[in-house]
C-alpha cells in the first residue's frame, strides 16, 4: 500500500492521518520513510509536518527548531510562507530561555 507510486495528494492524506503518523513514531526510525516514498514525496511530507508544527503555535517544540536548524531549506520555506527571520529567532530565544529556567 505504501509504495513508491503514491500520488502526492495521497501522501498529503497520509501526512494528516493519525494512524500513519503513529505508525512512523512506533518504528522509531526515520530511515523507513526512505524505503516507503520517493524523495519528492518525503519533501512534501516534511514541509507539511513543518507547517503544522509552527502555524498557530505560540512556542515551537525543540524537535521543530532542531529540524529547522539542521535542514538547509526549512528556514527559507518558512519565510516563503509568511514567517520572518525575526519570528524564527524569537522561537530560538524562547527555547533557550526555557532551558535556562528549567
Amino acid at each position: 500500500m505504501y509504495n513508491k507510486g503514491i500520488p502526492l495528494s495521497k501522501l498529503q492524506e497520509y501526512s494528516e492521518n493519525t494512524a500513519f503518523i503513529e505508525a512512523l513514531k512506533f518504528t522509531g526510525k526515520h530511515a523507513i520513510i526512505n524505503d516507503i516514498i520517493n524523495p519528492e514525496q518525503l519533501l512534501k511530507l516534511q514541509k507539511t509536518w513543518l507547517l503544522k508544527n509552527v502555524y498557530f503555535i505560540k512556542d515551537w517544540s525543540e524537535k521543530c527548531l532542531k529540524f529547522i536548524e539542521t535542514t538547509d531549506w526549512a528556514a527559507d520555506y518558512l519565510k516563503e510562507n509568511g514567517f520572518s527571520e525575526q519570528d524564527i529567532e524569537q522561537q530560538y530565544e524562547k527555547l533557550s530561555l526555557s532551558e535556562v529556567n528549567a
